[in-house]
């Protein structure tokens, strides 16, 4: 398939790359330079329908010819970066050549940014929405899209699950947004809203996506942005508008690294020889005889040194007057676990024609992926840090010693530790995942109303993923007679979009603009599972099932903003959703929002200050729902089917029975208020800019799990909407050109974000969290008054020397007695203040950039300590086990619920942490005949400075078990333009 795949979009490159014609041109060049005479890079060229950049020394060269006139005259204009413009006009003179340089006035900032259903200049913004380019992103091997915007926007929270390969990313925009339902923002990739659902078999929803393809990621806030959107952007949205083509000579790019990864540390955990100490000092003799003569490391043993591969090449240029660009990219991972890896083939296409004198504005893109996936056992991370390491990695005979019943391959219990290396090498879990994500927009001037368009947009997203876990005769199992087991499902998840709307866009006196937007939009989205599995020794089987479910949004909504004179800026939107998710009498939900804008420093009291470019103030108020993550159809009572167990016995059969389902018919939406209050800044001809956003966002009917009378439905659990809650913050960011010289460089970028979180209103406290150690032990909690997933612990005691005195916890309530009343609630595992911090410098031909983050007042409890850490732990269950490091400073001596979860686990994991350090050269311009090539070598993830105990201070969710370490990547690679 792989092969197929490649030699496709090969063909498809090498097809639209042949498509050229021949034209006598006229060509004009020259030099760009900023207001502070600094060569303007990536300056926009523009003569019709062709379309050139500046390169890094500010030239262009524009190529055009009789078709690209208008009236004999070619109109030229030139867009800088920040917004600043030129316009100039010149007589078609076939075969001429031109010199003409300009300079680009000081000006707000400026910047197209992408919206919902529409596109505006930074300036003319009045909700709080940030605009990330490919000079923004971070660099080094990038996997994901989101890794490309971690640590660059203030209030985006963006955390890894672990290590793997492409793993998935858990995004969080000012806060988190629910209790119980999806709080990740909505993803809009060229105008098609994606799910926020994976399916099986994948590890990141974005993987699809070719990083090398995305132009740009706009991240809209708060609700007065993202209220256009209605209920899917309840938790923020963020808009990926992929590369472009642009009329005229053909250009190639090529790029291709190589990365090597490397495991940081390991777990402390006790060594053989510790162990045969400790055992010897505490066993009995039938323990002691238990001991091995090893030392064996199990935690080096599943790791590796891993390799990845990432190629891209792409082509763009314009046929027969129609701008496209094509591109394809092969990119392979190896995970530092053992037998992990993703390879990912990707395929682009983008067109843009113009029609009917440039009435017909039309946009055809398809992105197409395929993914296949080697899954690791991640078990073996936990039984590498607990198996015996005083036994050997092999018998005798070559097989894998585990802990066996003598003369058998079978182990002792279900509950034994089990041979790390084993688990990965006999259990093949693999999986394909094909997805095509379309659309085709038509955006048409109609000829009988000046400034009015209709717009068509049809966007489909499908995902089809195939995916098997073989366990073979070999892998240890309990079970007597064991032959392997086998398992496949497959998953297919189909979402259609339509959205149709018109827009009014009037210019009705100068530097005065109203406009007006209004529509409507239609998303089905339809899921399939299929599930099967056989245990192969007793032909025990869950016979195939497929279960399908489809759910749909249809939406109205509208958008009004007015510009006066460039000062004052007024923008209203409503959206009204119906979604199927919920009963016909709460279906609808009405979304409004108004924001504002004052450009103070064209006000003619700031006029006469020279240093001051820039000088905004934004206020904005919206409301927004959600339901992304509420199952479909929790409204209605349905059924399900029961296990075997559950079967009825008629005669010699079995026959399947059915049981209900919880439900609650007066679900409703999850509602959110914001309110912004903000200021923008730019100074010394913008060379230093950045805001100042102040934010609440209320949120109220919150769904979440509450207990019920018994008999009153079919469970005791349900979910209903019975909770508030409030996020309240600060954003400050910071953009500073230091130095602008001709040959020297140096730009820092500065955010924070200070977010404090708190549940307003719950009527039923609920425990979450689960933790391994004991049986159904959860570590947090939500309750009214303190922030979301609170952990909830006993308060430990420690002796004169501060050595925590085992069993001794606080007798808060003082009863005499230390039960779940004697519990507190302690830290939340969600930073208090969040920072990015970015530097950028060049000099001459060389680069170089780092990215770094920092995280305060996020606390973490370190359950791979807690559930390894007694004496009791090396005699569990019949057998040796090793133990966490720490049993030598705690001496803990038994697990009980008191020490499992007492505070003294409970660790500030407040971490500053240098994300990527990149240098780069240039090659001379002229070395390579019509060619530029620039090589650079990179670090991710190059330190951590932080004083948390454990692998790694950055698990989301705070709870840390056993984690798949993220490693340290080095790489190397050359990107050349032809």
């Amino acid at each position: 398939m792989s092969n197929i795949f490649m030699k496709y979009a090969l063909a498809v490159c090498l097809l639209v790359g042949s498509i050229t014609f021949v034209q006598a041109q006229m060509v004009i060049e020259g030099t760009i330079t900023d207001a502070n005479d600094f060569p303007a890079t990536s300056a926009l060229v523009r003569a019709g329908d062709v379309e050139v950049e500046s390169d890094f020394n500010g030239y262009y060269e524009l190529e055009v010819t009789a078709l690209d006139a208008v009236d004999g005259s070619i109109q030229l204009s030139i867009l800088g970066i920040d917004g600043s413009e030129a316009n100039d006009s010149f007589a078609y003179q076939e075969g001429a050549r031109i010199t003409k340089d300009y300079k680009l006035g000081a000006i707000e900032l400026g910047s197209v940014v992408a919206i919902g259903y529409g596109a505006i200049k930074k300036s003319d913004l009045t909700g709080s929405v940030d605009l990330l380019t490919e000079e923004d992103f971070n660099k080094g091997p990038v996997v994901s899209a989101q890794q490309m915007i971690q640590g660059k926007s203030a209030g985006v929270n963006i955390t890894s699950g672990g290590g793997a390969p492409g793993e998935g990313q858990s995004i969080r925009i000012r806060g988190i947004g629910s209790l119980s339902l999806n709080s990740e923002p909505l993803i809009v990739i060229d105008g098609v809203p994606i799910s926020e659902n994976g399916v099986g078999g994948s590890r990141n929803i974005l993987n699809s996506i070719n990083p090398n393809d995305i132009a740009s990621i706009s991240v809209l806030k708060d609700a007065s942005a993202t209220a256009i959107y209605g209920s899917r952007g309840g938790n923020g949205v963020i808009i990926i508008e992929t590369k472009k083509g642009k009329t005229g000579a053909l250009k190639y790019q090529l790029s291709s690294q190589v990365s090597f990864s490397e495991v940081i540390d390991y777990v402390d955990v006790f060594t053989g020889d510790q162990v045969r100490d400790w055992v010897n000092q505490y066993g009995n003799a039938s323990q002691i005889a238990q001991l091995g003569s090893e030392n064996t490391d199990w935690q080096k043993e599943i790791f590796q040194n891993a390799f990845g591969w990432t190629n891209d090449f792409s082509v763009m240029g314009g046929a027969y007057g129609v701008p496209f660009r094509a591109s394809m990219g092969y990119a392979t991972n190896e995970g530092i676990l053992k037998t992990d890896q993703m390879d990912r083939y990707t395929g682009a296409l983008s067109l843009s024609p113009k029609l009917f004198n440039d009435a017909l504005k039309i946009e055809l893109n398809t992105k197409a992926s395929y993914i296949e996936n080697q899954f690791a056992d991640k078990g073996a991370i936990g039984q590498a840090i607990s198996f015996d390491p005083t036994k050997p990695i092999y018998n005798a005979d070559g097989s894998f010693w585990n802990w066996n019943r003598e003369g058998t391959n079978t182990l002792l219990s279900d509950v034994v530790n089990v041979n790390p290396l084993s688990m990965l090498e006999y259990r093949d879990d693999t999986s394909e995942v094909r997805r095509l994500i379309s659309n085709a927009k038509f955006d048409y001037a109609l000829p009988w109303v000046d400034g009015l368009s209709a717009v068509l947009n049809v966007g489909y997203d499908v995902t089809n993923s195939h995916g098997r876990v073989k366990r073979s005769e070999m892998h240890p199992s309990a079970t007597v007679g064991w032959a392997g087991d086998f398992s496949k499902y497959s998953n297919a998840r189909i979402n259609k979009l339509l959205d149709y709307y018109m827009v009014y866009d009037k210019d009705f006196a100068e530097n005065s603009n109203f406009s007006l937007t209004g529509g409507y939009s239609y998303q089905d989205f339809y899921n399939r599972n299929t599930n099967y599995y056989i245990r192969y020794s007793d032909g025990n089987e869950n016979p195939e099932k497929t279960t399908p479910w489809r759910s749909n949004l249809q939406s109205f909504f509208g958008r009004a903003s007015v510009n006066l004179n460039d000062k004052y800026l007024l923008t209203a939107t409503l959206r009204a959703d119906a979604s199927s998710k919920l009963n016909p009498d709460d279906r609808w939900g009405y979304f409004p929002s108004v924001a504002a804008a004052w450009n103070l420093h064209k006000e003619d009291a700031f006029n006469g200050i020279p240093w001051l470019n820039t000088l905004k103030l934004r206020a904005g108020y919206g409301k927004v729902g959600n339901v992304n993550g509420l199952g479909d159809y929790k409204f209605l009572l349905n059924y399900s089917g029961n296990t075997q167990g559950a079967y009825y016995h008629f005669g010699d059969a079995f026959i399947p029975t059915v049981r209900p389902n919880v439900y609650n018919d007066n679900l409703r939406w999850e509602i959110s208020n914001t309110t912004n209050i903000a200021i923008d800044y730019g100074l010394f001809n913008n060379r230093l800019n950045g805001y100042v956003d102040f934010y609440i966002r209320k949120s109220e009917d919150l769904i979440a799990a509450t207990v019920i009378d018994v008999f009153t439905n079919f469970g005791n659990v349900i979910e209903s909407n019975f909770g508030d809650m409030e996020n309240k913050g600060v954003e400050f960011a910071l953009n500073y050109d230091v130095i602008k010289a001709e040959e020297f460089n140096w730009k820092i970028g500065y955010n924070v974000n200070f977010n404090d979180n708190k549940i307003t209103k719950l009527n039923t406290p609920t425990n979450t969290g689960g933790i391994s150690g004991g049986t159904g032990n959860q570590i947090q909690t939500q309750q009214e008054g303190y922030g979301a997933n609170a952990f909830y612990v006993y308060q430990q005691v420690y002796d004169e020397s501060g050595n925590p005195i085992d069993n001794a916890v606080v007798d808060r309530n003082g009863d005499g007695q230390i039960n779940d009343d004697d519990r507190y609630i302690s830290k939340t595992p969600f930073a208090d203040v969040t920072m990015g911090i970015n530097t950028s410098m060049s000099y001459k031909n060389f680069d170089f950039s780092l990215a770094s983050r920092a995280s305060l007042g996020n606390y973490v409890y370190n359950n791979t300590v807690s559930a390894n850490a007694y004496t009791g732990r090396l005699f569990e269950n019949g057998i040796i086990r090793n133990v966490a490091g720490d049993l030598a400073n705690s001496g803990f001596i038994a697990m009980t619920e008191e020490v499992l979860m007492s505070d003294y686990y409970l660790e500030d994991a407040s971490f500053y942490k240098i994300d990527n350090i990149t240098l780069g050269y240039t090659l001379p311009e002229g070395l390579i005949n019509n060619v530029d090539m620039r090589v650079f070598g990179s670090v991710n993830n190059v330190a951590i400075f932080t004083d948390y105990s454990g692998l790694d201070p950055e698990v989301f969710g705070g709870i840390d078990n056993n984690f798949y370490p993220r490693p340290r990547v080095w790489s190397f690679g050359v990107n050349v333009n032809f």
